[in-house]
């Protein structure tokens, strides 16, 4: 077998090229010309060809015919593939680092750390793992009369996978979201977001270097009309959506129209609960990582803060300490903290989140001007006096802005972290492990941290999803691997009695199942024992029974 560097891949574009889409395990040069930007230098990458529904069926037709292929290897053939995926990882991390940066704007640290670690670490722990996950569930029949026979739940490949990906994470995501469909047997048509293709096609390059059969995944440079459309192709099997609630609605609606489930995971607006006896100093960086880390472009990142009146004043001058140290340039460089924001119209929501919060009587504490000059950058701003009549406390802000409001007691902040239409995570901030475990009980959310926001996201074996507006469904672990597959119920007895209450129906057989009904549902110790010496006389319990599984599984009758 060849080496990883015998033929290294180049997976930085050339502006001066047009990519685009991979199906098939060669380029479809079909589409409209569109060009992607760096949002720090803002100067051209590259040009995408952007493609419709005919090149996003085609790559649907691809997937269905691999499927077969794909879905017939063994756990043990696919795991081999998914872990030099992740050696690919280590080994382009400079490259793919570089890739991330120019193309998304994060800091080069968070690239590493956030996006290659974690991806690296899910696709090894599939590799590993996922036949054991998914192993199959052997049932027990509970019905005494059905005493005997047995069953079990499998976890089979379902099919083609639709996988549509936002621009905030555009390697860790997608590579999640591909990961776990190969891991459980299905091939992949996937949709990144236009603002990021390049690192998709990144993603596409090394899993066919990492063995992955052409045709297995394929990468659809295609419009979002075009991938609503694909939601309705009858080849996709399952559907998984990361983006806004704009696009996952119109996702959700077109899988209803023709009676699919889909896995949506949208934006969140979480809060974090700050107790009088959290670690001050631990509390303030953990808080402003989650608030500020990726320029605020987080789905589960902090996006408002409740703290107990008590230590208002000391926390939020250590969190103004924090922000105010951050560093904010060249996202290139190791030592900067804050990258731009990878567009300028989100940059434009979030000023405008800033100035109406001001408005209503927030202060300022650091931060919340456009800086001049090239890059869109916003800086890390933080907000006192808040409330919920602003934007920033009760709409997705999507930015590097936290905004505090001080409350007089955990139930407050408890409620008022419930008075959001979003669910995805929440974080409760305390010493006290009874304060920690009422508050977790109570929220309404998908995910609860404690003393850290949302670490569970990049943990392979954690479920991820939200409430409400916040996402359907639950992604990563058991739940997000078997919402991938067509979950099958097989019983089987092959010895089996007949059935008592198969035909024909008698008057002899409505008294035999009124008694089994009494004998085995009734409370009474006494009328049970009558009830079930009875039974045991009557021609179809004798017919039908098993004598010695019942005996064994006495338990059941009581």
């Amino acid at each position: 077998m060849a080496t990883i560097t015998d033929n290294p891949l180049q997976l930085i574009p050339d502006p001066e090229k047009e990519y685009g889409s991979w199906i098939l395990g060669e380029e479809l040069p079909q589409g409209r010309p569109l060009e992607v930007n760096d949002p720090y230098e803002e100067r051209p990458l590259g040009q995408i060809l952007v493609g419709g529904t005919e090149v996003g069926d085609c790559a649907v037709e691809t997937a269905e015919r691999a499927f077969p292929i794909w879905s017939s290897l063994s756990y043990l053939e696919r795991g081999r593939c998914l872990a030099r995926f992740a050696q690919l990882i280590e080994h382009y991390q400079d490259t793919l680092s570089q890739l991330i940066v120019s193309e998304q704007g994060k800091p080069v640290t968070e690239a590493l750390v956030v996006e290659l670690f974690a991806a690296a670490d899910f696709w090894r722990h599939l590799a590993r793992h996922t036949e054991k996950i998914l192993s199959a569930e052997k049932t027990v029949f509970q019905n005494p009369l059905l005493a005997g026979r047995k069953g079990e739940i499998r976890f089979e490949p379902a099919g083609p996978t639709l996988i549509i990906t936002p621009w905030n994470y555009p390697l860790l995501i997608p590579a999640i979201e591909v990961a776990q469909a190969l891991a459980v047997g299905n091939t992949v048509v996937l949709k990144p977001s236009l603002v990021t293709p390049f690192t998709a096609l990144a993603i596409q390059r090394l899993a066919e270097e990492a063995g992955v059969p052409p045709g297995v995944v394929n990468t659809a440079l295609v419009t979002d009309e075009a991938a609503v459309a694909l939601v309705q192709h009858s080849g996709i099997a399952r559907i998984s959506f990361t983006g806004g609630e704009y696009s996952g609605h119109k996702i959700m609606k077109a899988a209803a129209d023709v009676f699919k489930s889909a896995t949506l995971e949208m934006r969140g607006k979480d809060a974090a609960i700050v107790a009088a006896d959290c670690d001050l100093e631990r509390t303030a960086v953990g808080v402003a990582w989650w608030g500020l880390s990726n320029a605020g472009q987080v789905r589960i990142g902090i996006e408002r803060v409740y703290v107990v009146r008590a230590i208002a004043e000391e926390f939020l001058v250590r969190l103004v300490a924090v922000c105010k140290s951050l560093r904010m340039g060249n996202p290139h460089q190791p030592q900067i903290d804050i990258g731009p924001m990878t567009l300028k119209q989100q940059r434009d929501i979030v000023h405008e989140h800033v100035v109406d919060a001001v408005a209503r009587g927030a202060e300022i504490m650091c931060g919340a001007a456009l800086p001049e000059g090239s890059g869109t950058f916003y800086p890390p701003t933080l907000l006192a006096n808040a409330d919920h009549d602003m934007h920033v406390m009760k709409d997705v802000t999507f930015g590097p802005v936290i905004p505090v409001m001080i409350v007089d007691s955990l139930e407050e902040a408890v409620e008022l972290a419930n008075d959001s239409r979003y669910g995805l995570a929440a974080s409760v901030w305390t010493e006290d492990a009874s304060k920690a475990e009422w508050a977790a009980r109570r929220l309404r959310v998908g995910m609860v941290g404690i003393n850290d926001h949302a670490s569970g996201y990049v943990e392979p074996s954690a479920c991820f999803g939200g409430e409400g507006f916040s996402g359907v469904g639950r992604s990563h672990g058991r739940h997000g691997l078997a919402s991938l597959t067509r979950i099958k119920h097989v019983s089987y007895e092959y010895k089996a009695p007949f059935a008592a209450w198969w035909f024909p129906y008698t008057h002899e057989l409505k008294n035999f199942l009124s008694t089994a009904l009494t004998a085995i549902h009734q409370r009474g110790f006494v009328r049970k024992l009558t009830k079930l010496r009875r039974l045991v006389t009557m021609r179809h319990f004798r017919r039908s029974a098993r004598f010695g599984v019942l005996i064994r599984r006495w338990r059941s009758l009581f």
